[in-house]
């Protein structure tokens, strides 16, 4: 029965480190997108650009960018840090071999 219970609170601190939310801003503040720790953009906010073509793209892929390596990075972080992982696992999400 313990088993059964470490693997559903297992289960559910991973679902909780991949629920989390990143936010990020474009370098030029035009456009702010959020993601999940799923590396999943949820949502993108744009402010008005005097360029609407040639800017916008520009800092909507920045905006995205940033929002998905902070998310990736972030989650890495957390999955590493979960009790009883894998050593040679915990190596590979903190960037080793």
């Amino acid at each position: 029965m313990t088993t059964r219970s470490s693997a559903d609170e297992y289960a559910h601190a991973i679902q909780e480190i991949l629920s989390r939310t990143y936010e990020a801003t474009s370098v030029d503040g035009a456009v702010t997108v959020m993601s999940v720790g799923e590396a999943r953009v949820t949502s993108a906010s744009i402010e008005a650009v005097a360029d609407p073509v040639g800017e916008l793209s520009q800092s909507a892929t920045d905006a995205v960018q940033r929002s998905l390596r902070q998310a990736r990075a972030e989650t890495r972080r957390a999955l590493a840090d979960l009790p009883g992982l894998n050593p040679q696992l915990r190596a590979l999400l903190l960037g080793g071999q």
